[in-house]
């Protein structure tokens, strides 16, 4: 389903990742583990073509459904952000305008991706928000972002995502800036998402928790290369790579 072949991205002649190679299965959870400044978000923002700062893939392919990901055109880009790959961020909340509502934004959205009218939009929208078991969803459209919990303006975000219910999800650190309770609950309704929508997730964590709780295979980077890579209970019970060692412990 989504192929990296010896991609090599950089920041002008900055080299952040350098021959990543990824294979995944439809259905499958990766998670990318190491340190801060590693180049695991460097990766997922590569894969879905929005890489800050004037970064660019350099080297490589990257293959999804067997398009081409280097050589697609903005229309089909469109298409396929939103609709066959989408990306929960570190913190949903923050990429919100704080000055309009949830349903407005939500709306909106949805009507980048689809022809609906705004009220067509806004009930749909309510619905992801219920499917996603989130209490109140009508209450929850109209809130402000700041009006929510960084649980509930997480789970915003993934139901934003899970809009056409896409092929992948790219989740970078989306338990990062939350309590363990909620962190939990994230990591549940991820878990929920591969088992009723058969969804394919690359998991950006530092948290090795929950990778281990997630994941089918964990790849460990490390100055912008892949340290080790392996099943999830290869890495965390047997491995014997000192940095992975040291993650551990």
């Amino acid at each position: 389903m989504l192929e990296l072949d010896h991609v090599t991205i950089a920041y002008g002649e900055t080299q952040a990742v350098e021959d990543f190679s990824l294979h995944m299965e439809p259905g499958e959870i990766v998670s990318l583990v190491g340190e801060s400044g590693s180049g695991k978000t460097s990766v997922i923002r590569g894969i879905l073509g929005l890489l800050p700062g004037g970064g660019a893939v350099t080297q490589g392919n990257i293959v999804f459904d067997g398009k081409d990901l280097l050589d697609i055109t903005p229309e089909q880009w469109r298409t396929v952000r939103g609709r066959e790959i989408s990306m929960i961020f570190q913190d949903s909340g923050a990429m919100m305008n704080p000055t309009r509502k949830i349903g407005t934004v939500f709306a909106e959205y949805l009507r980048t991706h689809e022809k609906l009218t705004k009220k067509e939009a806004w009930k749909k929208g309510t619905q992801m928000l219920a499917r996603m078991r989130l209490p109140s969803p009508e209450n929850i459209m109209c809130s402000y972002p700041f009006q929510l919990s960084g649980g509930m303006q997480q789970r915003v975000g993934i139901a934003m995502a899970m809009s056409y219910e896409p092929k992948l999800l790219l989740a970078d650190e989306p338990t990062s800036a939350l309590d363990v309770t909620t962190q939990a609950q994230i990591v549940g309704e991820m878990a929920r998402l591969r088992r009723d929508y058969g969804t394919a997730i690359l998991l950006v964590t530092h948290n090795l928790g929950v990778a281990a709780y997630l994941s089918d295979r964990i790849l460990v980077m490390r100055h912008g290369r892949i340290e080790e890579a392996g099943n999830r209970d290869t890495i965390l019970q047997s491995s014997t790579n000192a940095y992975t060692r040291s993650l551990l412990e």
